[in-house]
């Protein structure tokens, strides 16, 4: 069985929507990455990935994956007839690890990431909010292509975007100067799978709320 290691609204949510939309069956394993333990054993992650990152990946073979670009497309491969990644060696494939190695290193790591990490200093926090135009920027200009990053065709990259453009939405950084990314966002909210899996992992938070409130 296919096994994902996540943590609520982290970056893994791109990973559950894309085995949702892939129709994968898999056993979701939440991880607390403030303690770095399993939720529900308690174990600890560090066990599972020396990186203590999600997502995680378990195959079915046996191997193990982490980092998204590659859980991401792994996943998309499970069933190509779902049609989240471009066929291997072809031109769009490329395409695709393109924009997976951009939304990566541009937009996670270099805006979102500095939003929400703790122990990040408030003039670095402040930079990465200056940055932000740029880089979306970048993406509103792919997406007057297309209504989605790769075109017609919705991508594992698209639900990548979504997660960092959701992150961003809630730390109050206006898309209103981005009306093809405005769009998007909505068009993609909408989409069953994706409203499933932002609705579960919501369900998960709030949980965990009420758990640390009883205590």
């Amino acid at each position: 069985m296919t096994i994902l290691y996540f943590s609520p609204m982290a970056c893994s949510l791109a990973s559950r929507i894309a085995l949702l939309l892939a129709g994968a069956e898999a056993n979701f394993v939440s991880i607390d990455l403030k303690t770095h333990k399993l939720s529900d054993t308690q174990a600890d992650y560090f066990d599972v990935t020396v990186k203590g990152k999600v997502p995680v990946l378990d195959r079915e073979d046996g191997g193990r994956l982490s980092e998204n670009a590659a859980v991401l497309q792994y996943i998309a491969d499970l069933n190509p007839t779902a049609g989240l990644a471009p066929p291997a060696g072809s031109p769009e494939r490329y395409k695709l690890q393109e924009w997976l190695s951009f939304l990566g290193t541009e937009l996670h790591k270099a805006i979102v990431f500095l939003l929400y990490a703790p122990d990040v200093p408030e003039d670095v926090r402040r930079f990465a909010v200056s940055k932000a135009p740029e880089i979306l920027a970048v993406v509103e200009d792919a997406l007057t292509e297309g209504p989605f990053l790769l075109g017609d065709n919705f991508s594992v990259a698209d639900a990548y975007l979504f997660w960092a453009v959701l992150l961003l939405r809630n730390k109050g950084i206006d898309l209103s100067a981005y009306s093809h990314l405005a769009a998007y966002f909505e068009k993609v909210s909408a989409i069953p799978e994706v409203r499933q899996a932002v609705g579960t992992e919501m369900a998960l938070i709030a949980q965990a709320r009420q758990t640390r409130t009883a205590r």
